[in-house]
């Protein structure tokens, strides 16, 4: 049975985004002045800290990484004029059910309840750069393949419950 999401705001209220199998290590290019805000919450699974939330405000300076570990939720801010590179760091799990290869971002509503938040295990084995390339390429060929993107699929967290919605593009022209 299939079932579909609605959303009547535009645009949608800001989400927090979260990895399960994914270190991202950011580094901002861009106007020395620009200031990025950025939000985190841990989503971690017997976290001492789970569901706090820390705010922080940062230049962009490319000498400096921002680290953001799995399962710590993340929102950024004024990014528009900013370059913002990303060298992931990937892990696998031998049984984790928050984990999807495909698609190991989940959202979830920055104004929801934090009760509603996720709690997900994170994985724990590194893999080599070789398998994210892999992975990549793969990506890659399959979407050149495909022609236009005409379709996208999203794991969220909707009212504390966790679901996969997608969107369609349905302009004519």
């Amino acid at each position: 049975m299939a079932s579909s999401t609605s959303f009547t705001t535009f645009p949608p209220p800001p989400t927090r985004s979260l990895h399960v199998g994914q270190v991202d290590r950011l580094t901002f290019f861009g106007p020395a002045d620009t200031l990025i805000r950025a939000f985190f919450v841990d989503c971690r699974r017997g976290s001492p800290t789970l569901h706090q939330r820390v705010d922080l405000t940062l230049h962009p300076d490319p000498r400096f990484h921002l680290v953001i570990e799995r399962g710590i939720g993340h929102l950024l801010y004024n990014k528009s004029s900013v370059t913002v590179r990303n060298e992931t760091l990937w892990y696998a799990a031998l049984d984790n059910p928050d984990y999807d290869l495909s698609n190991d971002s989940m959202n979830f509503r920055v104004d929801d309840d934090p009760a509603n938040w996720p709690v997900v295990d994170v994985n724990d084995l590194p893999l080599p750069d070789a398998v994210l390339q892999y992975v990549l390429s793969t990506q890659q060929r399959a979407l050149i393949e495909q022609g236009e993107f005409s379709e996208r699929a999203a794991r969220v967290m909707l009212g504390g419950a966790r679901s996969v919605v997608s969107a369609r593009d349905t302009s004519i022209g």
